[in-house]
């Protein structure tokens, strides 16, 4: 055969031409319209030329690289996930692709992993980077750039890693209603078939056969051997007549079967996504400790922060403290200077205590202090075991001739009903510990400098200056009289105030409680009193004001007694309470107590008494650059053992008022609100501390005035819940607050 052979090379060429201009064209229409020149484009890249004479810029580091390939991989996955999403919504069973659905879900399951691991890596890199930064400051910003970079991967792989669980979950769900549809068909179609009557014929096709069927001879037929005979006629064939049944049939059998491989393969696809959801949770669990990881890191940056606020508030509070702290003079180195010393040394100010004695011998007896006041020494850190401090749990009236109990007040739950102990101290334990909190060089604030025997003999309120006996003078911002009944400073602010000689005067001993427990006697009474505060009154007919107070101090070493009677009856009396008395003075001024009582009494050794003073409430405390504090502010008897209470209080309202002053020009203002918040309160527990226990109705109007329209105090409780109920601290910053004020916690000034 020949054949013929075309020469089509011209064609060829014309059509390569052609392909080639076209090439050309595009080529220069991209160039003309290119965003960046190739220098950019270079710079992008980082591929330019490094080291040489072009001074490009440096090639990409590692970092930059592999983030940029996670960037595209992430991409690429998003593009990937994006088509799987497309075909995992078809729900028609016409328009299904398993096998290019089941191909995506590998390829971006092996994705996700891949960029997973990627994106380990990459942190390890970005905490290198991190420790660089710590070495050299210069890397800080790099490294904070290096983790800002992993963090943002990690969300964006988070997301896909979302979305493509998202995509097999609808997977699912549409393959599950799938299978749902074609059982619901398969039953359907089993239950049609099942209706169906069965053809009823002796064809063999259908009965079998019993017997053999032989012919019969002389019927025409002449076989020698058994013949299967069939019967053709169309009208007589069973065959013939349930032939389009059993085509149905067969057909419904070949399209359940082929359905039937659909369905499993679905199953197979569902188990696969299963599978895969299972990979994707351990792959979250990885996000999830990665992200962990930056969680704790931006913690501990938030925690330092925080100490970085808190140290720049602390070194704001110093240098308000170094800048506007104020040189006060303290006249008095008692409970009440002690104190008010500390409170002002805790708030940054230079403090000053001028003292006319030489702290050589221990003075006084035993001290009652009140919830009230041991919030502040609370507050101040005081050592309550070192100084030997007694609880009072039960405060008790009893008879002082009979013994028999009046009725007694119960402070067993004092903590929890007003915030801090009742306690009692030996005098001198306590005024030792307040001592050593002022004077302190490792204590908050700068210690206390206390001048011993410096007498002052004069005062100017309004310059703030002080003259003592060697006639010099000092001057202060603030000056601060806390020297007693007959106080100078006083003077300075309200001139002639004399004290008033109340008539009665007070005895003061104290007595081991070993001598007494000695005793079969009174060693009765002690056992039966411990922690407890007995007030016995002289309960005889037409009795003036004498009354017997006893109590624990030291510990429980020793035992305390204060007798109050009559001044007429005592001609050796004295207002010093150093003044020594014959003891059967006081025996005889008590001699009608009961027995027990006498024979604790005459074991007393050195008896101390003094005559009893206290002055109406003062017109004002405060005057300049002058405020008194303690006795010289508010003398009281001793009936009602508020005085040291009230003492602490003062001292810890000035510390409180005078933290934190923005100018020196303040101090008049902060001694205003020192004289709001103490001078009313004080003034109704010297009118209290003039009556006995159980008299408290006789003074309800003489108290009404500093009551501020609170109701009246009218007997025993009332007086405990005014006395002990009152925190200074929160008066005091409530009171700043009210003049808008700074207001900073005394724990922390």
């Amino acid at each position: 055969m020949a054949v013929s052979i075309q020469d089509r090379t011209d064609e060829f060429r014309s059509v390569l031409k052609q392909a080639q201009k076209r090439q050309s064209s595009s080529k220069t229409s991209s160039q003309r319209h290119a965003l960046l020149t190739d220098a950019q484009k270079r710079d992008a890249t980082g591929s330019g030329n490094e080291g040489g004479g072009g001074g490009g810029r440096r090639a990409r580091s590692e970092f930059a690289r592999k983030a940029a390939e996670i960037g595209r991989g992430i991409t690429g996955t998003m593009a990937k996930l994006e088509r799987l999403a497309h075909l995992a919504k078809k729900k028609s069973l016409f328009d299904d692709r398993p096998v290019e659905i089941a191909e995506l879900t590998y390829v971006i399951k092996q994705d996700l992993s891949s960029l997973n691991s990627q994106i380990s890596a990459l942190q390890g890199l970005s905490k290198s980077a991190r420790t660089r930064a710590l070495r050299n400051a210069s890397a800080d910003q790099e490294g904070e750039h290096t983790k800002n970079v992993v963090v943002l991967l990690q969300g964006k792989l988070a997301d896909v890693s979302v979305n493509f669980k998202d995509v097999l979950e609808v997977r699912t769900k549409n393959i599950q209603a799938s299978r749902s549809r074609t059982e619901n068909f398969v039953s359907s179609v089993s239950s049609h078939s099942q209706t169906m009557e069965p053809p009823s014929s002796g064809s063999p096709l259908y009965n079998t056969p019993t017997q053999r069927r032989t012919p019969v001879s002389g019927e025409g037929h002449s076989h020698a051997s058994d013949v299967l005979h069939l019967d053709l006629d169309p009208s007589s064939s069973a065959l013939a007549r349930g032939s389009a049944q059993t085509d149905q049939q067969l057909l419904m059998m070949e399209e359940a079967q082929t359905t039937n491989g659909y369905i499993n393969a679905r199953g197979e696809a569902i188990e696969a996504i299963e599978r895969t959801i299972g990979e994707l949770g351990s792959i979250f669990g990885q996000l999830a400790g990665m992200v962990s990881e930056q969680s704790e890191m931006i913690q501990r940056i938030d925690a330092n922060t925080e100490d970085v606020v808190e140290n720049v508030q602390g070194a704001q509070r110093e240098l308000m403290k170094y800048w506007n702290r104020l040189k006060v003079i303290i006249v008095g180195a008692g409970i009440a200077g002690l104190n008010a010393a500390i409170g002002l040394s805790r708030a940054g100010h230079d403090v000053v205590i001028l003292e006319q004695s030489r702290f050589t011998n221990e003075v006084g007896a035993a001290i009652t202090i009140g919830p009230s006041a041991t919030r502040i020494l609370t507050a101040y850190g005081f050592d309550y075991n070192g100084a030997g401090y007694i609880p009072h749990e039960v405060i008790a009236s009893v008879s002082g001739i009979t013994l028999q109990k009046q009725f007694a007040l119960d402070f067993h739950n004092v903590v929890e009903r007003y915030g801090e102990r009742y306690a009692s101290f030996h005098r001198v334990d306590l005024h030792n510990e307040l001592k050593r909190l002022a004077t302190a060089p490792d204590g908050i604030g700068r210690p206390v400098d206390v001048r011993l025997r410096a007498k002052v003999t004069g005062a100017d309120a309004t310059s703030g200056t002080v003259t003592l006996a060697d006639g010099s003078t000092q001057t202060a911002d603030l000056l601060i009289g806390a020297d007693g009944l007959h106080s100078v400073v006083q003077q300075a602010i309200n001139g002639e105030y004399p004290a008033r000689d109340t008539g009665s005067s007070a005895f003061r001993f104290l007595i081991p409680t070993e001598r007494l427990m000695a005793d079969p006697v009174t060693a009765a009474l002690v056992a039966g009193k411990r922690n407890t505060l007995y007030v016995c009154p002289d309960t005889s007919p037409d009795a003036p004001n004498r009354l017997l107070v006893w109590y624990e101090c030291r510990g429980g070493a020793v035992q305390n007694f204060v007798g109050v009677c009559p001044s007429k009856n005592v001609d050796d009396g004295a207002e010093d309470y150093r003044h020594t008395i014959d003891k059967e003075i006081m025996l005889r001024e008590f001699a009608h107590y009961h027995p027990d009582l006498v024979r604790v009494l005459a074991m007393a050794d050195d008896v101390k008494l003094w005559r009893l003073y206290d002055r109406e409430p003062l017109p004002s405390w405060v005057k300049g650059k002058a405020v008194v504090i303690g006795d010289a502010a508010h003398p009281m008897l001793p009936l009602a053992g508020q005085a040291g209470t009230q003492a602490l209080e003062d001292g810890g309202a000035l510390g409180c008022l005078l933290t934190h002053l923005s100018s020196r020009e303040e101090v008049p203002e902060r001694l205003r609100l020192f004289q709001q918040v103490r001078r009313n309160r004080a003034a109704i527990v010297q009118i209290l501390s003039s009556i006995r226990l159980g008299q408290e109705a006789t003074v309800t109007e003489k108290i009404r005035p500093y009551r501020e329209g609170k109701s009246p105090i009218v007997n025993s409780r009332d007086a405990a819940e005014h006395n002990l109920r009152f925190d200074v601290f929160a008066s005091c910053e409530e009171a700043l607050r009210a003049a808008q004020l700074p207001v900073v916690s005394a724990s922390v000034s």
